[in-house]
């Protein structure tokens, strides 16, 4: 008795009138059975197989599904919907993500040399379906974003479009004949080793002497960032210079040239910069959206997709965990908490505090302060009243400078407003 399978099987996309002339796409049909499956017949004047393209890691540097659940996290009220879709399976749990969040596929991170060699072979008049286990509401939206498949193949809350099922889905929809196909990783080997001819897109070089013996290479696009320089690029060591306010205390004290002190200070030091690099990472996975918007910001690795999310959460995890742990091996419970305090405050700032405004000034000039206040606690008197006061308004000036000069040289483009925050262009004389 042969079992059947469940796949989400494509018609083809037909563009059609709309207001805003952009085309609109038919939805996806759902079949039982793998058998009754048909396709459009290849043209015979395409001497090139139809190419099944895959959507994560391939198309897109990184995945829909990360990106999708980095703004889920925004959004708690959502969370049981996905928690208990999650316990349903892969298939449930990312349509249920896809339904709870508004992912726009303009704002995501496509390698461009692979989508510009793609739309030669559309214009050359060679057939591409996107072939992915994404979900198919965000599939279906690239695919109308770019305007380069005839067709879309993508799980449909029941079957998860990935590895076996996929290379069926794909079979069924070839109907026999050859087919070439586009992916990035370990999972796609056995699609590989069933097609007439590969394209190796990012990490899927690293298979390439798996399958050269039986597929021909048809391209190669290898990855054209370096990760470690990424990685420290999120991590920005040039903003630790912020916290050689640590040492400004026990210089004020003329204590910096005591060995004991100095072992101290500096052991805080980068306890805090580890801190403020973890949290710089949890800035940049939160304002993915808004930084891809921005001139300059959507050049970040996180945003360009550079350096892949879970990378990110990793290094917004570890990184204060580790710097809250040299405070307390440096000073014992006092230093401890006054990093995990600072740790909260800063990634208060990035969830919400930001969006208020002039709130958020005072809130920047009490984490500069903040981090001198700790660079006093090695020192036997601590730190004077009148340097605290001293420093925190100096800061507070500092930081409504910062946003006036945001706020004068906001472009037109914008609207008027500072993506993520709560400012309008106006706002400057406030400011200043």
């Amino acid at each position: 008795m042969k079992s059947k399978i469940t796949f989400l099987v494509p018609i083809p996309l037909v563009p059609s009138a709309s207001p805003l002339n952009l085309p609109t796409f038919a939805p996806l049909h759902i079949l039982t059975d793998v058998s009754g499956v048909t396709s459009l017949p290849i043209s015979p004047n395409s001497p090139m197989p139809p190419l099944y393209v895959d959507l994560d890691g391939s198309l897109l540097r990184g995945d829909s599904l990360h990106e999708a659940c980095i703004r889920l996290l925004l959004h708690p009220n959502k969370w049981p919907k996905a928690v208990a879709a999650l316990f349903r399976g892969k298939a449930p749990f990312k349509q249920a993500v896809m339904e709870s969040v508004d992912l726009s596929a303009a704002a995501l991170p496509y390698r461009k040399d692979f989508v510009a060699w793609l739309r030669i072979q559309k214009e050359s008049g060679r057939k591409l379906i996107l072939a992915t286990g994404a979900d198919r509401e965000i599939a279906e939206r690239i695919a109308a974003h770019l305007n380069l498949f005839d067709e879309v193949l993508a799980s449909d809350g029941k079957t998860n479009l990935t590895g076996e099922n996929k290379l069926a889905a794909i079979k069924a929809h070839a109907s026999g004949q050859s087919f070439a196909y586009a992916g990035n990783g370990a999972i796609d080997l056995e699609i590989w080793h069933e097609c007439e001819s590969a394209v190796l897109v990012g990490s899927g070089l690293n298979y390439e002497k798996q399958i050269k013996s039986s597929v021909k290479i048809e391209q190669r696009f290898p990855d054209s960032v370096n990760q470690l320089k990424s990685i420290i690029r999120l991590l920005r060591p040039h903003q630790w210079a912020k916290n050689l306010l640590i040492f400004l205390p026990a210089a004020a004290a003329h204590q910096l040239t005591s060995l004991p002190i100095l072992k101290i200070e500096s052991a805080l030091f980068i306890a805090f910069s580890l801190c403020a690099s973890g949290v710089y990472a949890a800035n940049d996975l939160l304002d993915l959206s808004n930084d891809r918007q921005h001139s300059h910001k959507k050049n970040r690795p996180l945003a360009s997709g550079a350096v892949t999310i879970p990378v990110g959460l990793v290094l917004a995890t570890l990184l204060p965990l580790l710097g809250i742990f040299i405070g307390w091996m440096t000073l014992g419970y006092k230093a401890a908490a006054m990093i995990g305090a600072y740790w909260i405050i800063t990634t208060y700032y990035s969830f919400s505090g930001k969006r208020i405004p002039l709130f958020d000034v005072f809130l920047l000039a009490g984490l500069y302060t903040f981090r001198a206040v700790a660079g006093a606690l090695p020192l036997a008197n601590g730190m004077s009243e009148w340097m605290a006061a001293f420093l925190l308004f100096l800061f507070f000036s500092l930081a409504c400078l910062k946003r006036f000069a945001e706020l004068f040289n906001l472009p037109e483009s914008q609207n008027g407003k500072i993506a993520g925050r709560g400012y309008r262009r106006e706002d400057y004389l406030l400011m200043g």
